[in-house]
C-alpha cells in the first residue's frame, strides 16, 4: 500500500506534525494549500489539520476532493489545544460530512507542551489503536503516540 501525509497549516505547528509523521512512517508529505495532489497515486492518507475558530482548516480541500477520497483508508489528525472529547468531536462534525467522518480514524493531537504528540503510522489505517509508552527525549520530553494497524 502506498500512502501520503497531506496537511493544511496556518501558523506552522501543523506542518511540524505532518513532517514528523511523514519522517517516522517514511511517507511523502504534501501541503494541500500549495500543491496539486494526484490522489489516485495513494491507497491511504493521513490528513493533518489545525482547528481554527472551531473549524478544520482542511475542510474546503476535503469537500472539493470528496469523490476521490471515497474508498481510501484515512487517518485524520487534528492539531489544537482542545483535548479529545465532545467539543472537539462537534467541531469535526460541523466541518466535514458525516460519511467522511464515519470512514476516517480521528486522532486528536494537542499543541501545548503537556499535550504534544508524535504519531507513527504502520500498517493499515482501518485498524488503528493508540499507545503512549512514555516520555520521548528527542521531542523535548513529550509523549510519543504510535498508530498501529
Amino acid at each position: 500500500m502506498k500512502g501520503a501525509v497531506l496537511y493544511a497549516t496556518k501558523y506552522g505547528s501543523t506542518a511540524e506534525y505532518a513532517n514528523w509523521i511523514g519522517e517516522a512512517a517514511d511517507l511523502a508529505v504534501l501541503n494541500v494549500q500549495r500543491e496539486v495532489i494526484d490522489l489516485d497515486r495513494y491507497d491511504f492518507l493521513v490528513l493533518v489539520t489545525p482547528v481554527i475558530y472551531y473549524k478544520l482548516l482542511i475542510t474546503e480541500w476535503v469537500q472539493k476532493n470528496l469523490p476521490k477520497l471515497e474508498g481510501k483508508s484515512i487517518v485524520m489528525v487534528t492539531v489544537s489545544g482542545a483535548p479529545p472529547g465532545p467539543k472537539l468531536d462537534a467541531w469535526v462534525g460541523d466541518s466535514l460530512p458525516a460519511d467522511f467522518i464515519a470512514n476516517a480514524k480521528h486522532i486528536a493531537a494537542g499543541t501545548s507542551n503537556s499535550q504534544r504528540a508524535f504519531l507513527v503510522r504502520q500498517g493499515n489505517a482501518d485498524n488503528c489503536r493508540l499507545e503512549k509508552p512514555g516520555p520521548c527525549s528527542e521531542r523535548g520530553g513529550t509523549e510519543r503516540v504510535r498508530l498501529y494497524g
